[in-house]
């Protein structure tokens, strides 16, 4: 669910109110970061254990630098069906509920 902004559409932040000039804005925030950079500062174990759980062609003593190259191409590669994630974590959610694990 987002607000709307000043055009009538729907945003996923909400306005605020500058004090200087008393203009309705959205703030502006920085995205989550790029998965690269998430690679990037795993640890060494955390790669090697990465590789190994996805069996990649690499051999987990590799170094860091060729490790990181291995799981980025791995992640760059993964395609995500949002619908079905969202549909599975609602199941899940359901029988939680129906567990009464919620």
């Amino acid at each position: 669910m987002g607000f709307k902004d000043q055009t009538g559409l729907h945003s996923a932040l909400p306005l605020k109110r500058s004090r200087q000039n008393r203009q309705w804005t959205t703030p502006t925030r920085e995205g989550p970061p790029n998965r690269v950079e998430l690679v990037a500062k795993l640890k060494v174990s955390s790669l090697r254990k990465y590789v190994h759980a996805f069996d990649l062609d690499i051999s987990p003593n590799s170094s860091k630098e060729d490790l990181t190259a291995a799981v980025q191409r791995h992640w760059a590669s993964q395609v995500i069906k949002e619908n079905e994630v969202l549909f599975n974590l609602a199941v899940a959610f359901k029988k939680s509920a129906a567990n009464g694990r919620l």
